[in-house]
This record gives C-alpha cells, structure tokens and sequence, in this order.
C-alpha cells in the first residue's frame, strides 16, 4: 500500500474538518433555527393585525355586527353581570326604572316612540355642553314621538335635580347609581347615547359628545323633523 506523503495528509485532514464542521453546522441550524423565528408569524392576518393596529373612533362606535359570545357564567335571566353589549340591529335590552319625580317607566312602553337613551353624569363635562342640544331637539320633536331617557350615574338626587333645574330639563331622567342599566349596555364611558328606532332595534351607538349635524341626521334617518 502506498504511503501518503506528509502533504497529501495535510489536504486530507482539512478535507475531513471541512465537512464534519459542515454537518455540525446542518445539526445545529435544524435545531436552532425554528426558535430563533418563534417571535415571527406566518399568518399574513395576525401580521398585519401587528404591523398596523385597528383605529378606533373617537366619536361613534358601532357594536360589532356578528353574533356576540355568551359568557358560560352569565345569569340569562339577569340580562347584566357577564352578557354581551347589544349592537346596532339588535333590539335594545328592555329595563325598568322610576325617574326622578318618582314615576316608574320602561323602555318596552316607550316602543312605537323614537327614544334617545343617553347615559351621563353631573361632572361629566362633555354631558354638561350637548344636554342644552338634547333639550332643544326634545322641544322641537316631542309631538313627534321623540323620548329622551337620561340616565345618570349620580346618587345623590339633590344634585340631578339641581343640574336639571339649571339646564331647564323637561325629559326624563333616571338615576342609575347601581349602574344596573349602564351595566346592561355595556356602557365604556360618559357619554353614551343609545337611539332607538319606533320598532325597538337599536339604530345607533354613539359615543362621546353629540353635535347639532350629527344628532339631526340620526334623527332624520329615523323620520325626525320630516
């Protein structure tokens, strides 16, 4: 057998490191390479929905249309601790309250009627600037069919009674100080108006403060001021 020179060793020794380091690399790459990209995804969805978070309006929010998820542990008679917000298109939650001149009224007997839920608060400043708007189109739209129910978060009566004295206030107002009805809604913040149309379907959700144009024109979609 023919002996290899010293120089042909040397070649065949680096022959032999290059391809086990090259097999130590696959090994280590296989292995390693899936962890390394565990903080990407794959799906173009969730990708996109990370790259570019959705916009949420400021000024309406429209509850999602698509059918809500029950909470297992809701109380289905309740209607309030764990139930989904109501959505436009849905018929709105009926409720029971006395108002504060101590008369008692629902929502369902207020059906046939074009009714602005609005729920509120005496320091809410956004509620203080649009209540001398809401009171304008009350007058203006009552003989109409127009009801406004606002629903305060205040206990103590005095002061309701005092901000509607102020404000010369000639609709309902109902004090929800065990937030029952808020809960009901699912209201997030004050404040939030709720109009419902003549057949009991909500018709808007509008959150923040209302201007002039935009209540006139859910009005006007509802057949108010025609």
């Amino acid at each position: 057998m023919k002996k290899l020179s010293g120089r042909n060793m040397g070649w065949l020794v680096l022959g032999g490191g290059l391809l086990l380091g090259i097999a130590v690399g696959l090994v280590v790459a296989r292995f390693i390479a899936p962890g390394a990209g565990s903080h990407q995804t794959s799906d173009p969805v969730q990708a996109s929905a990370t790259s570019s978070p959705t916009q949420i309006s400021t000024t309406t929010i429209v509850w999602p249309t698509t059918e809500p998820i029950e909470d297992p542990n809701a109380d289905p008679e309740s209607g309030s601790a764990g139930s989904p917000a109501p959505f436009v298109g849905e018929m709105a939650p009926d409720f029971e309250m006395v108002d504060v001149e101590g008369e008692t009224l629902s929502l369902s007997e207020l059906q046939g009627n074009v009714v602005l839920i609005n729920f509120w608060a005496t320091w809410c400043g956004p509620c203080r600037l649009e209540m001398p708007l809401l009171q304008d189109r009350y007058t203006r739209y009552a003989d109409q069919g127009f009801e406004i129910l606002a629903v305060s978060f205040d206990a103590p009566l005095d002061e309701v009674l005092d901000f509607k004295q102020e404000y010369e206030l000639s609709f309902r107002i109902l004090i929800d100080a065990d937030e029952t009805v808020q809960d009901l809604y699912r209201i997030r913040g004050f404040p939030t108006s709720v109009i419902v149309g003549r057949d009991g379907v909500i018709h808007t959700i509008h959150f923040g403060s209302i201007s002039s144009s935009q209540l006139d024109s859910y009005l006007s979609q509802l057949g108010m001021g025609s």
